[in-house]
């Protein structure tokens, strides 16, 4: 019991140093987007955003690659094993270095025919266009050499170093904004310069930082082919998944778009916008207990692995639960106050789309684990399976002359068939209980869910201000989570982390 406490500490402090992070880059963002349109302008804004996104498109490549790092070095740290971490930690570097290659090729060819034969703009930017082409594929290269670094310093939990260098990299880039103001030269080609040199002064400091303090991060010369198979087919096998989410995602919009047109497009965006602002509050949380799951797989840590897993997902659904009820129930007040134009049925696609991620929050611990054992093969086939059923099920009805509202509720119900099929996976791994699983995650959630369904009409009846009323409805809200979704241990563990926080006050 002591060592579980002590996870969840480590895994709170996590989560907090994450939490700092993410609410100074989120407000240094903003404010930087907006005086960097400012200064270059719209047509250079929108040169740049339209070139950068076409090197975006292999974004998913890199967050594969980014979870093969993640997964051998949190399972050889978990063995102890620091020649095995070493020896992987090289050949992922090669192999990523091979991938980076080839997408910096394909997105230059790429850009190239886009730029000269699709892309509508000035003459005279042509020029500026292809600088931001050629400079946007090389931090898109170094971004994806820097994964095996920034892997290596989350599968040690060194979230400290990482928040203050992610808030470094982020105050760097306003300071390039008011350096872009006061020169004569092109500004478009300056700031992606600039840029460009932030990128390689923060993959230099992520280097420097490995090399100095983890052996296992110096780049080893490793002949042993079998390594670099096993980290090619489960990078490929990762990238599969990855494939299937961005095609079911996208699908959906080309679709809706078929047979509705561009309005529901806008929806789409809108609901995209609400759940990916949302949403990053709870990948922090993940991102945190990623490193504990992983080691104690690879320390046979069965009890300990099993108590965490049923803490996470309860916690991972509560902490996102806080934040969308509010934004559910009072998704029309939220809407008009947010937007001057509300495109139709963006309130339902926010709600379904919200709905969606709680899912997806309750599956993440179960896919951790999966990884964790390296037995991905079946596991990616079918689920890859199972979410791009999406697509043919939601044109079937869409032929029929159903509502757009259809394909987000067939989503959902695809995402609970994807849910069951890791939790029955994820239990042939290490054996959870499905009996034990309702009890300690789903029957909490459920009691909660309820009790708030019935206070929420009480609400209504009442006439409230809406800051009050969201206020009145979040202090609910930690009250029933505190006493209906917590078991009597997570009760005392969230005491004593209220109680250590009070004493920096």
């Amino acid at each position: 019991m002591v060592e579980q406490i002590s996870t969840n500490k480590r895994i709170a402090k996590n989560t907090f140093l994450l939490y700092f992070r993410m609410f100074l880059i989120i407000g240094v963002t903003f404010y930087t987007t907006r005086v960097i349109l400012n200064v270059l302008g719209v047509e250079n804004y929108g040169i740049y955003t339209t070139i950068g996104g076409i090197v975006l498109l292999f974004s998913f490549i890199n967050n594969a690659l980014l979870t093969t790092t993640q997964r051998y070095l949190n399972y050889y740290y978990g063995k102890n094993d620091i020649t095995a971490t070493g020896q992987y930690y090289s050949v992922c570097m090669f192999v990523f270095v091979f991938i980076g290659v080839v997408i910096s090729l394909f997105s230059e060819m790429a850009g190239y025919l886009f730029i000269h034969y699709k892309m509508v703009l000035p003459c005279e930017r042509i020029a500026a266009a292809e600088w931001t082409l050629h400079i946007s594929v090389i931090i898109n290269f170094i971004n994806i050499i820097r994964s095996p670094y920034h892997a290596c310093v989350v599968a040690n939990e060194k979230f400290d170093f990482y928040a203050y260098l992610s808030i470094i990299e982020v105050l760097l880039k306003l300071v390039i904004v008011y350096i872009l103001s006061s020169i004569q030269f092109d500004k478009l080609i300056f700031y992606n310069l600039l840029l460009l040199s932030v990128t390689i002064v923060i993959f230099l400091v992520y280097k420097f930082y490995c090399n100095k303090k983890y052996v296992e991060s110096k780049i080893q010369y490793v002949t042993n082919k079998v390594l670099y198979k096993e980290v090619i087919l489960f990078s490929g096998y990762s990238l599969l998944g990855n494939a299937a989410n961005v095609c079911s995602q996208q699908g959906i919009s080309l679709l809706l778009n078929v047979f509705c047109g561009v309005i529901v497009n806008a929806a789409i965006g809108i609901s995209n916008q609400v759940s990916s602002g949302v949403y990053s509050f709870v990948s922090n949380f993940q991102t945190a207990f990623n490193p504990q799951l992983v080691k104690l797989y690879a320390q046979d840590e069965t009890w300990k692995l099993v108590n965490t897993i049923l803490s996470v997902s309860k916690f991972s659904f509560f902490l996102l639960f806080i934040l969308i009820v509010p934004v559910i129930i009072y998704s029309t007040d939220i809407l008009k106050i947010w937007l001057v134009d509300i495109p139709d049925y963006t309130k339902i696609f926010c709600i379904l789309t919200l709905i969606y991620m709680l899912i997806d929050t309750l599956a993440a611990p179960l896919w951790i684990t999966i990884q964790a054992s390296g037995h991905i093969k079946k596991y990616q086939i079918i689920t890859s399976i199972i979410i791009l059923l999406n697509l043919p099920i939601s044109l079937f009805f869409l032929n029929l002359g159903w509502e757009p509202t259809i394909v987000f509720v067939i989503r959902i119900l695809i995402n609970l068939v994807a849910y069951a099929y890791r939790l029955y996976f994820a239990n042939t791994i290490v054996y959870i209980g499905f009996s034990r699983y309702c009890l300690k995650v789903l029957l909490p959630i459920l009691k909660v869910v309820l009790s708030i369904a019935v206070i929420y009409y009480f609400i209504l009846s009442i006439e409230l201000n809406f800051m009050l009323s969201i206020l009145i409805l979040e202090m609910l809200l930690l009250v029933l989570i505190f006493c209906l979704g917590l078991s009597r241990n997570e009760e005392l563990f969230i005491i004593q982390l209220i109680k250590r926080g009070l004493k920096f006050i």
